[in-house]
This record gives structure tokens, C-alpha cells and sequence, in this order.
């Protein structure tokens, strides 16, 4: 049932386990998910009745690339999770396309974190996680222990120890060799010494897996402040569209302190949660939902020195719908990377009183 090559040698067929939980049932149910690449649609089989449950159908918004282990995707509503791939041929075709690498963002070169993921995602490269977190000396010897050779070693954990660092994992074809030759001189661009050298780099394959489990499967100090600070959500559809980087770029470049950083994937009652406040004044909130559970969100935190900070972002923002803000603001992030107003690019907070609450709940009430 889960053969890749079809008839037509054109049209590729990628098998993928995924689990959806139904709430209302209270149980995992399993399916098989086909992705077709000639025509990029999808087909899902119900594993415990072999029988179809989605007839063969486009559906947009699941690429090929988004397709890989732990993934999450949304069908319909239906949150999916990749458990395992159907099939060897596509598990050999799927890691062989999408190479797995990680980098370290140091101390020096937070500041510079969306020049550097935007960088990463021009090159066609999939953001999979990202999060900001404060190592202490003894993990960072560990991660960066392929450095151990270098007189800088012992500088290079002692120098991250404590302070903000941003780990992001990407994956992509050839995506280790991609970003060799994209920061072939990255030390003298980011960073200020050998000691401080601006981003650590998974040497190999491997090396970046070992890093992605040590980092993203634990919990760390968070860099949140929590106070005097506002939020920020680059939404699902922007994380599909490659601008992570482009919009913290933007932020940056505005004098906006990004202190905290992360990839969440929200299901719909945290999303509900989220939004509850805008259910009775905004017709769209339930679009507004759905469009924030659709797939990774990225939230991040600005920092700031009074409470201003929140209006200040709001109208760095812009308007809610895009098409006003290139009129009103048009270099607001919704003016530049916004559509329209359910799929605008950047939730922000609208009150002063919710900034910290809204951070926190990104960075501390989801952490529990």
C-alpha cells in the first residue's frame, strides 16, 4: 500500500506515519499520510481500517519540506504529528533531501540573529527550531566540544556562560556544505576575537543531530525578562513563507531588543486561550485562531526601558490590516509582510497591561 513510484515515474509518492489526537475521544488515531510530488497532493489512509480517510486532494498549505520527523502539521483542523516514515524508500529519499544542521547565535552576535537567519532561509533552508537560552560553562564545552583543539576553547564556553544565546536547527539538501560556504568567514563578520567568535556551527550531520536533542529537549534558564517588555508572533504562515529572519531583522535594525526567543506549535485550545481576550470585539477571531494553530509560530520578546515599549512595537507593527499599513505605516512589519488581516505576519500586543502578561505566557505558563 505504501509504494513510492506509481505508474507514472513523474509522480513520486512519499509515505509518512503521523498521529492526530481526538479530544473528544480522548485517544491517538493513526493514519498514513501520502504526499504526491507531480501534482503536491496529499491522500491519508486510516491505519487501523486500511481504509481511505482523505481521498487524494490538494491542500496548499503541506510542502514537501515541511514534511520530516517530529514535524507538525495541520490537515483540515486536524493537528498531525510524523511519527516514523512509511516506508524505507522514503525515510532513505526524505534524509538524504533534507540534511539536518544546527547553529549557535553567541553573546556577540544576538543582535544580529535575523540578518543571520534570514540568511539561512534565502537559501531555501527550513527553520525547525529555534530558542533562546543562558548555558552554563559546563554544557557549553559539551556542545561546542568538536572546538577542543582551538587555544579558544576554553574562552569560547567561558565567553557564553550565563548570557543570551539563540540555537536554531534547519534542515535542507546539502544544508551543512550550504551554510559552510554562506559564512565562510563568519568569525571576522559576527564575531570580535577568536574567543568570541559570533556563532557555533555543527561541524557535520551527526554533530548537529547530537545538539538539536541536547538543546531542544531540555529545559534551560530562559532569557525572558518578563517585565517592562511586550510580545511578538511571527504567525504560521510567515514561518512557512521563510521570514523568520527577514522580520527579526526588520525589528532589530528598528532598535528593538529581542530578549527572548522560540518555535511553538500551539494546539487550539492554547490558541483559543491566547486569544480570548479579542473573542467578543474581533468578527475574525475564530480565522484568527485557526490561522494560529496552523503550523510553528515563532514568539519572541521586546525589551525595553519603560512602559512605552508596548505601544512603541504596536506601532512598529502597523495596522492590523496590511493594506492600511502601507498607506498609514509602510514600513511596519504588516505593511512589508502581511496579506491581509487573519494572515498579517506578526501578532502583537495591544495594551500596555498585557505586555508581560502576554510573554509570559509564551515563556513561562507553556514551559510548565
Amino acid at each position: 500500500m505504501f509504494v513510492n513510484h506509481l505508474h507514472d515515474p513523474n509522480d513520486l509518492r512519499y509515505a509518512f506515519n503521523v498521529v492526530w489526537f481526538d479530544e473528544l475521544a480522548s485517544l491517538n488515531r493513526e493514519y498514513c499520510l501520502l504526499y504526491f510530488t507531480k501534482d503536491q497532493t496529499i491522500e491519508m489512509i486510516d491505519k487501523r481500517t486500511k481504509r481511505q480517510f482523505l481521498k487524494r486532494a490538494s491542500y496548499p498549505d503541506v510542502k514537501l519540506k515541511n514534511l520530516f520527523l517530529d514535524a507538525t502539521i495541520v490537515i483540515f483542523s486536524r493537528q498531525l504529528r510524523i511519527v516514523s516514515y512509511a516506508d524505507q524508500e522514503t525515510k532513505e529519499a526524505i534524509e538524504n533531501a533534507l540534511e539536518q544542521g544546527f547553529i549557535l547565535i553567541r553573546p556577540e552576535a544576538v543582535d544580529r540573529a535575523g540578518e543571520i537567519i534570514a540568511k539561512l532561509e534565502q537559501e531555501s533552508l527550513t527553520i525547525s527550531h529555534i530558542k533562546s537560552l543562558a548555558l552554563d560553562k559546563e554544557s557549553a564545552e559539551v556542545l561546542f566540544s568538536s572546538e577542543k583543539s582551538q587555544s579558544s576553547y576554553q574562552e569560547q564556553c567561558q565567553s557564553v556562560a550565563s548570557q543570551m544565546t539563540i540555537a536554531v536547527g534547519y534542515n535542507g539538501r546539502g544544508a551543512i556544505s550550504t551554510v559552510n560556504n554562506l559564512f565562510p568567514n563568519f568569525r571576522s563578520r559576527f564575531g570580535i576575537s577568536e574567543g568570541k567568535p559570533g556563532m557555533f556551527i555543527a561541524p557535520d550531520r551527526q554533530y548537529a543531530q547530537n545538539c538539536i536533542r541536547m538543546i531542544f529537549e531540555q529545559r534551560w534558564i530562559s532569557t525572558a525578562m518578563l517585565t517592562n517588555c511586550t510580545c511578538g508572533v511571527i504567525l504560521p504562515h510567515a514561518v512557512s513563507e521563510g521570514l523568520i529572519g527577514k522580520i527579526l531583522k526588520h525589528t532589530q535594525e528598528n532598535s528593538f531588543m529581542v530578549s527572548a526567543i522560540e518555535m511553538f506549535q500551539l494546539n487550539k485550545a492554547d490558541a483559543t486561550e491566547f486569544y480570548e481576550v479579542y473573542n467578543t470585539v474581533v468578527p475574525e477571531c475564530a480565522k484568527m485562531v485557526e490561522e494560529l494553530c496552523n503550523g510553528p509560530l515563532v514568539a519572541f520578546e521586546v525589551a525595553g526601558t519603560s512602559d512605552d515599549i508596548v505601544m512603541a512595537f504596536r506601532e512598529f507593527t502597523g495596522p492590523s490590516d496590511p493594506e492600511v499599513a502601507k498607506t498609514l505605516r509602510p514600513q511596519s512589519l504588516r505593511a512589508l509582510f502581511g496579506h491581509d488581516n487573519i494572515k498579517n505576519s506578526v501578532h502583537c500586543t495591544d495594551l500596555p497591561e498585557d505586555g508581560a502578561l502576554e510573554s509570559e505566557y509564551f515563556f513561562s505558563i507553556l514551559q510548565q
